[in-house]
Order: structure tokens, then C-alpha cells, then sequence
């Protein structure tokens, strides 16, 4: 389904379990009855929006992607509705009152904005950015706090940058290799100090010129690797030295 608008006011909606590729917004509205059956669909979004009462609401099996760098997921405080699975991929506001995420995903680059004072009620949380891109998690209202609760478990962040958000409810809040931006709580901020290490396989020389060698390189997570090009029989220079770039003289 690749449609540029939906808005539901009455009646019944079945996605049927087909993939939907939503350009600007799925939109429900009016306090007339209505029923709206996700299914197991795939759903891709600009926005999403449930503004009113009336609604019987079925998305505990889809996955709601968030794909714009404006996106806004705005919920109605008078239903408790929870999504199975919703993935950030660009930037968005939540506006989410009482409802419940089973499965938040916040993909590298991406920022996750939470209407100052809401709380956004998750059972598990993924947010692993990366050294090129790290993850925003903010209030939509600069000094306002907003909140994440999860009832328990552990959520292991990385290369996040945090500012006014509560972490809370009885999960254990990591963040590595992440900066504290002000006003935030409940999340620890962890010191990484366990080496990166080569993917089995790696290094692999690719090629050797002269006194040039050229390696493919993998690492288990994000690390600038240094290395020199010696003579045989060449005395080994330190860490520091190769980080310099230079031998052992």
C-alpha cells in the first residue's frame, strides 16, 4: 500500500498484515465508532496521529516505522492502547500520554523528543548509536523533563546524548560511551573501558607497495586502529609510538 494520506473517522480499517508505505500521516479522528486492525503489517509513517475518543485499536502484532526528520506520534490519553513495535529512524516527537511501546527501537542518527512532562511507557528500549551517529534523546520543551519508564530489565545505550529526561520504573538505565547534556536522571553513565576487539578473520592484508600496506580492518564496536609498516627485523615500537605513526627510535 503506498498511499500519500490516511484519515479514519468511522467504521473498520484492516491493514490485512500488508506492508504500507505512509508519505505524510495516518491520521484518526472524530468520536464516531470505529475499528482499526493493524495486523502483523509493516507500516511506515511521516506521522501518526490519534486525537479522539471511540476507537478500538488493534496493534499489538505491526511494526510502525518512523521514517521522517519531523515525524510526531500524537496519542489520545483516553484509551490504554500498546504497540508491539515501533522504530525511529529519523527525528520524532512523541506526544504519547498513557500508552505502551512493547519494543521502542532508536536507530544511529535519529532523535527521540518526548513532550515535556509525558511519559513514555516502554517494556524494552534499543538505542545504539555510533561514533558517526550518536542518538538524541531530549524534551520536546527545553528544561522540562520528560520520561521513560520501564518496569524492569536493562537498557544498554550507546553513544547517546541525553537532556532533560527521567529514566525510571525499575529498569536499569546504561548509557556508554554518551554525554550528559543537563537536567537528567535516573540513567548511568558509563565509562567504556573494555578494548575494542578484531573480528575473527581481521586484520587481513589486502595488498603491500613498497613500504605501504594496505589492511581491511573489523572491530565488535567503533575504534580508530593505528599501525606502521616496518623493516624485518626492525625493533617493535611501543603503543605510543605507532599511534605517532613513528618507529622505535
Amino acid at each position: 500500500l503506498f498511499i500519500g494520506d490516511i484519515t479514519i473517522e468511522s467504521g473498520t480499517l484492516d491493514f490485512n498484515d500488508q506492508y504500507g508505505e505512509i508519505i505524510n500521516r495516518l491520521s484518526i479522528s472524530s468520536t464516531d465508532s470505529k475499528t482499526v486492525d493493524f495486523g502483523t503489517s509493516d507500516l511506515h509513517l511521516e506521522s501518526y496521529y490519534y486525537t479522539t475518543s471511540g476507537l478500538t485499536l488493534d496493534a499489538s502484532e505491526a511494526t510502525i516505522y518512523l521514517d521522517g526528520n519531523n515525524s510526531r506520534f500524537r496519542a489520545n490519553p483516553t484509551s490504554d492502547i500498546t504497540y508491539n513495535k515501533v522504530i525511529i529512524d529519523g527525528k520524532t516527537v512523541f506526544d504519547f500520554y498513557d500508552h505502551t511501546i512493547d519494543t521502542l527501537e532508536v536507530r544511529p542518527g535519529s532523535w527521540l523528543s518526548i513532550a515535556g512532562g509525558d511519559t513514555l511507557f516502554l517494556n524494552s528500549f534499543k538505542a545504539e548509536g555510533t561514533l558517526a551517529d550518536s542518538i538524541t534523546i531530549k524534551s520536546a520543551d527545553p528544561g522540562v523533563q520528560a520520561v521513560i519508564k520501564i518496569e524492569s530489565g536493562t537498557v544498554e545505550g550507546s553513544y547517546l546524548k541525553i537532556s532533560d529526561n527521567v529514566a525510571t520504573g525499575g529498569a536499569t538505565f546504561s548509557a556508554f560511551e554518551s554525554k550528559n547534556e543537563g537536567n537528567v536522571s535516573g540513567w548511568d553513565f558509563m565509562e567504556d573501558t573494555t578494548a575494542p576487539e578484531f573480528i575473527s578473520g581481521y586484520p587481513e592484508l589486502d595488498s603491500l607497495e613498497g613500504t605501504i600496506a594496505y589492511y581491511n580492518l573489523k572491530t565488535n564496536e567503533p575504534a580508530y586502529v593505528y599501525y606502521v609498516v616496518l623493516a624485518e627485523g626492525a625493533t617493535q615500537p611501543s603503543a605510543a609510538q605507532i599511534i605517532l605513526g613513528t618507529d622505535a627510535s
